[in-house]
Formats: structure tokens, C-alpha cells, sequence
């Protein structure tokens, strides 16, 4: 089994409110804006088949940060696994995020194209906030939703923009998004 590590980084900003329920489980589209209103962010996160080139079982390896003046700071893992290869090209995933008392459990997700880190990154920020602040986890939701879309009634928008960023000695471009609420 052939490992590879990356690193992510999110630049989210928001300032919403939320309480938790479950992502409906191997839902490609469930963070996903309508598809007539889609910006190229949420196209980026959610429409993207991710996992088309990989061909073999493989284990992504995230690096997770978290800082902040109110909250404990946190340097962990996530690993998303590819268990399984279909013949029709999509992927049977499994996550471990995080570790400790910070653990997070996921349902595995079956005949994935595209890489369900991204739902479980936002699905923690709902947790979060709504341990933080004791709203309600629609709201947040729809408002993650919105400014993805760029359909924010808060004037908040989705921004992309590309980037160069280093891994392994050698030098890649990418797409910094940042939502602003």
C-alpha cells in the first residue's frame, strides 16, 4: 500500500452560528450549493472527482492545526484511506480524524469520486461552533452553503486564489479559498 503525504491548509474565516447533525452519509452534493449556482470554490471542493487517478489502495495523510486565543491549539493527523478500487473507477473511503479526545468518527463513504475531507472539515467547524456558541447547525450550514455559492445574504463571498506551495522538495500550484462571512 502506497502512502502519500499532504498538507492542507484552510483559510476559513467565518463568524456563523451552529449546532450538530450528521452529513447524510456518501451524499457528494450534501455541503454542495444548487448546481446553477455553483462558483468555482464549491466546484473546487465538491463537483472536482478527486480520486480519479488514484488506482491503487492509498492512505492521504492531512496535517491539522488549529490556534487561536480561545481554543486549545491542536497539531494532529487525518487520514483518509482508499480500501477499495471499483470497477467502475470510484472508491470505497474510510477517515481517522484526529486523535485522543479530539477523535471525530465517520462512516465510511462508498463509490466516492470525490475526496470527503473537505464535508468533514466544514462538518467540524459545525461541530465547533456549535459547541462554542450554542447555535443552531442549519443556519451555520446554509450560511457555509451560501457564501460557497456566493449567494451570502451577509455579503459574505467564497474567494479563490491560485497559489504555489511546496511538498516534497518540489513546487505545485493551487487554489487558496477563503470564505468570508
Amino acid at each position: 500500500m502506497r502512502k502519500i503525504n499532504i498538507l492542507i491548509a484552510f483559510l476559513v474565516s467565518s463568524i456563523f452560528l451552529g449546532s450538530y447533525s450528521h452529513a447524510e452519509e456518501n451524499d457528494d452534493t450534501f455541503w454542495m450549493a444548487d448546481e446553477e449556482d455553483l462558483s468555482f470554490a464549491n466546484e473546487l471542493l465538491f463537483v472536482r472527482k478527486h480520486l480519479d487517478e488514484v488506482t491503487e489502495a492509498t492512505q492521504f495523510y492531512y496535517d491539522f492545526k488549529r490556534s487561536g486565543s480561545l481554543l486549545d491549539a491542536i497539531e494532529d493527523k487525518v487520514v483518509v484511506k482508499i480500501v477499495k478500487i471499483l470497477p467502475s473507477g470510484k472508491k470505497d473511503v474510510t477517515t481517522r480524524f484526529l486523535s485522543g479526545r479530539y477523535k471525530k468518527r465517520y462512516a465510511a463513504q462508498y463509490r466516492r469520486s470525490q475526496n470527503p475531507i473537505f464535508m468533514w472539515f466544514f462538518e467540524r467547524d459545525v461541530v465547533e461552533m456549535q459547541r462554542y456558541t450554542g447555535g443552531n447547525s442549519l443556519f451555520f450550514r446554509n450560511r457555509i452553503r451560501q457564501t460557497l455559492a456566493g449567494k451570502s445574504k451577509l455579503g459574505g463571498a467564497a474567494k479563490t486564489k491560485p497559489v504555489k506551495f511546496q511538498f516534497e522538495g518540489k513546487e505545485y500550484d493551487g487554489t487558496e479559498i477563503r470564505l468570508l462571512p
